[in-house]
């Protein structure tokens, strides 16, 4: 999760030395990374009818 954070992609604030995450921010990132995820999905569908295995 820091890894994440520190890498800026979750939004954060930092309190002290405490680390806030919005809920907001973690709904953006999990709907970037559905996104690619469902991306994935159809590119491997299309490839599996062209190779007659679907």
């Amino acid at each position: 999760m820091i890894e994440l954070l520190d890498a800026g992609l979750i939004r954060y604030r930092l309190v002290g030395r405490h680390r806030r995450i919005l809920a907001a921010s973690l709904f953006e990132y999990r709907r970037t990374q559905q996104g690619g995820a469902r991306g994935a999905d159809d590119d491997l569908a299309a490839l599996s009818e062209d190779f007659g295995v679907y």
